[in-house]
């Protein structure tokens, strides 16, 4: 019975390099190669070590890449060239070879409780004109917020607005470490691909180019893919209302605002006055919000 081998990869884009992992239950080895994009490091990693994987083979090698992917399209010729290796893709049965595969890129750090209770944060995203803005909004006051303007050969104009609120949900993950995330959206397309990456699938936007260069890179969405599916465990992701009063929402909707609109200058300012009308945006509805909480709770 073939064995299954998880691959996973992290780029360099500094220097052109991906560091890759292959782990299984009785098989591990690493190493890193020269590639140009996410596929290419696939089947870089896989000619490195395919000398070492000949005693285990067969075996199935786990990766980790949308359904649209080119290379799910050349498996046979993959399967003629490696003898005995066959690609799979992920499921969420491979989550544990998976984490191990990805922990070789960490090395061991200290144990640090992390913080108890879960913290809500509301995500919001912005887009007209071919730019994006983003922004979150946590309870506490934590807030971010971002721009920019995705490649014509990254995505069409008309997935843009699901691209913006996509990307304030990946970036309230990444500024939000070690703690349990309530995410509230008022965007179902987005609740809907969260909780599918979550629980293992691969399905991305129609209309976006995954094998694109900028895919792979943090903002794109097979990154957010990725990161996902690493902090599924700790994500609970859900609706709320749009424009309907709720603090949160309402200023994370000002912040992606705010953002894409300092960068277009069309609010009679410029990107250097957006972190301190931020402030004073994140201080105003977290204080709302506070407000509302402790008068339900009265």
């Amino acid at each position: 019975m073939a064995e299954r081998i998880a691959l996973s990869l992290k780029p360099d884009f500094a220097s052109g390099r991906w560091t890759w992992s292959l782990m299984g239950e009785s098989f591990g080895s690493t190493g890193s190669v020269r590639a140009h994009d996410h596929e290419d490091a696939v089947l870089c990693a896989l000619a490195a070590a395919y000398p070492n994987l000949q005693a285990r083979l067969p075996a199935q090698i786990v990766v980790t890449l949308p359904s649209t992917a080119r290379l799910w399209s050349y498996a046979t010729e993959v399967q003629a060239h490696f003898v005995g290796v066959t690609l799979v893709p992920y499921t969420e049965a491979d989550s544990p070879l998976r984490a191990d595969a990805m922990r070789a890129f960490h090395p061991a750090q200290p144990v640090v409780a992390p913080p108890t209770g879960s913290l809500t944060v509301a995500t919001d995203g912005s887009a007209t004109r071919g730019r994006i803005g983003w922004g979150w909004l946590a309870e506490d006051g934590r807030h971010g917020h971002g721009t920019e303007t995705p490649s014509t050969r990254q995505c069409t104009r008309r997935r843009h607005p699901l691209l913006a609120e996509l990307r304030a949900i990946s970036e309230a993950i990444a500024a939000l470490p070690h703690r349990d995330l309530v995410i509230r959206t008022d965007c179902r397309p987005a609740i809907s691909l969260v909780e599918e990456w979550i629980l293992g699938g691969d399905r991305l936007p129609d209309g976006y180019v995954a094998t694109h260069h900028t895919a792979v890179k943090r903002g794109g969405l097979v990154w957010m893919l990725e990161q996902v599916r690493e902090e599924g465990p700790r994500l609970d992701i859900g609706w709320v209302r749009g424009h309907a009063g709720d603090p949160l929402n309402e200023g994370a909707d000002s912040l992606a605002k705010l953002a894409r609109r300092g960068a277009e200058g069309t609010w009679g300012f410029t990107a250097d006055d957006v972190p301190r009308r931020a402030q004073v945006i994140a201080d105003a509805f977290a204080t709302a919000h506070q407000a509302t909480q402790a008068a339900t709770a009265a």
